[in-house]
């Protein structure tokens, strides 16, 4: 059983609802936008991230990068290796904006850093096969695609609607709004319901999440689901914080939230 929680399912600078780009998938934390270190360590995730997923390098993905691998290094009793994947440039603007290389020499004996920026294919982490397609934002934006225990899983990260030749069992996909919105939304490198159904559907998965959503323009989450049930049969959820599932092979889905997500999610307010 792979576990899945999404951390932040919102649009940059985020709401009180919903945060700043972040999940965690069994170890690998895909995008690390703000507030992402705060609801992994309350939910006693900070020691189980051991990869990073970065899809792109707008500030709302990767805000919390460097406050997370310290807070790694602080709590690792012994010398811990993260990967990080990401585009090319993800390092160098660390670098500008963070003290990311004092953190990684002063920590030296209890993190390192396995950096790998450029697509890959098949690569093998902690018992997953990972692989990045370029997708389709107004900047370089990676989705990837993780293969576990006979499944798989693809992330799109921020996108317009775009086609990639993969097969997929469960699909997290961008989806700010709806169609009414839809200029806008493209504009901005962005998908609708729509566009996230069409592709769950083209890759022939059993199970949809929609996220990076626009609370201003979606106040109930049923617009989103109303549409994207038109063009995809499967299962559709509209991912919230702190929202956590079971993912098994075959596209087997445990639909009830972990109670032990709920009941810490219910202690932060």
């Amino acid at each position: 059983m792979y576990e899945l929680v999404f951390l932040g399912t919102g649009c940059p600078n985020g709401t009180k609802r919903r945060g700043e780009a972040s999940i965690f998938f069994d170890g690998l934390l895909m995008d690390c936008g703000d507030e992402c270190v705060d609801k992994l360590a309350s939910l006693n995730l900070i020691n189980r991230v051991d990869s990073m997923l970065i899809t792109h390098l707008h500030k709302d993905h990767i805000a919390d990068v460097a406050a997370l691998l310290s807070l790694i290094a602080l709590n690792s009793t012994e010398l811990k290796t993260i990967n990080i994947f990401s585009p090319p440039g993800f390092f160098k603007i660390l670098e500008e904006h963070t003290n990311i290389s004092k953190i990684l020499s002063y920590f030296s004996e209890k993190i390192s850093i396995e950096l790998h920026e450029g697509l890959i294919k098949n690569k093998c982490i902690g018992g997953k096969i990972i692989s990045a397609y370029e997708m389709n934002h107004n900047v370089e934006d990676y989705g990837y695609l993780i293969e576990f225990d006979g499944a798989k899983l693809f992330y799109t990260g921020d996108t317009r609607k775009c086609t990639i030749p993969i097969k997929a069992d469960y699909v997290i996909h961008d989806s700010m709004s709806t169609e009414s919105e839809k200029g806008i939304v493209e504009d901005t490198g962005h998908s609708t319901a729509k566009d996230a159904a069409l592709f769950a559907r083209e890759v022939d998965a059993s199970v949809l999440f929609l996220t990076h959503i626009n609370d201003n323009w979606i106040s109930d989450n049923n617009e989103l689901i109303d549409e994207a049930k038109i063009h995809f049969r499967g299962e559709i959820y509209v991912a919230e914080d702190f929202a956590g599932f079971s993912l098994k092979s075959k596209s087997e889905l445990h639909l009830k939230l972990r109670n032990e997500v709920q009941d810490r999610k219910k202690d932060r307010v």
